[in-house]
């Protein structure tokens, strides 16, 4: 089994560094294709972290978000986007959000935590990022490997809100009800919050952070980030997602229920 291991992770190895060259590429070239289009805030720290790792490149991020919206043909694609915040929330901006001509469609207010997408150099890399995002209280995170050998490591949980609050161009709840969200949904993000500084200050004694570089060391080392991007649009990347077709991933299972 180790020797089956050591193969993978030696066969990975050029997958991974030709696919971090390609990433610090496309982070120069400002190609990110997340509806807001940049890195979240709160959560640029611990990308600069993880992508100074010459073993970790991260491929998608979103630190958590607040939203309210009206579902597409296919759910999220193609949806009517009412409100997106990435910090708390008041009653108020949910209430002028849902002012005016409202969408014919199903409208919900939703909180969906952190996720973050880390392509790995190793299943041991992978593993003990792993283990520390699981310590931190992100209970649904996994690993992948696709066909072509790429360790693909999800970090996620499963603090979710979702409530339907509108449909055929009506509100279908009160005020009171639609500040009772707010509430909730705010509380979540804190908690949210508190797990994304956990990870963080887990992962600095593992050495999982590297030595930051300037751009053009890392472009020839490939070995080292300064940002984020997103390889895939974010906007259907959460919790609820899986990180890849079954038939390209194996998926690493682990206990969701504690969290």
């Amino acid at each position: 089994m180790a020797v089956g291991l050591q193969a993978l992770d030696k066969s990975t190895n050029a997958v991974f560094n030709s696919r971090k060259q390609q990433v610090l590429q496309q982070v120069l070239q400002q190609v990110d294709l997340s509806r807001k289009g940049s890195i979240d805030d709160y959560i640029k720290p611990l990308v600069e972290c993880i992508n100074s790792n010459p073993n970790s490149v991260t491929t998608s991020s979103c630190s958590g978000r607040i939203v309210i919206y009206c579902e597409g043909p296919q759910k999220k694609k193609g949806c009517h986007w009412l409100l997106v915040r990435h910090n708390p929330v008041t009653l108020d901006e949910v209430v002028t959000s849902l002012s005016g001509k409202l969408p014919t469609g199903d409208i919900n207010f939703k909180f969906e935590p952190f996720v973050l997408h880390v392509l790995c150099s190793s299943l041991e890399a992978a593993s003990d990022m792993h283990q520390s995002a699981m310590t931190s209280g992100f209970r649904n995170s996994g690993i992948s490997i696709s066909k072509k050998n790429k360790i693909m490591l999800a970090i996620r949980s499963t603090i979710v809100l979702e409530a339907p609050i509108a449909t055929n161009g009506k509100l279908i709840v009160d005020h009171q009800y639609l500040f009772h969200l707010v509430t909730v949904a705010n509380k979540k993000l804190a908690d949210n919050n508190t797990r994304i500084d956990r990870f963080y200050e887990c992962l600095k004694p593992t050495g999982a952070c590297g030595v930051p570089s300037t751009f053009d060391e890392l472009l020839t080392k490939s070995s080292d980030g300064i940002g984020d991007l997103s390889l895939v649009d974010t906007d259907t990347l959460h919790s609820e997602d899986v990180l890849c077709d079954s038939s390209e991933c194996i998926y690493v299972p682990h206990d969701i229920n504690k969290h």
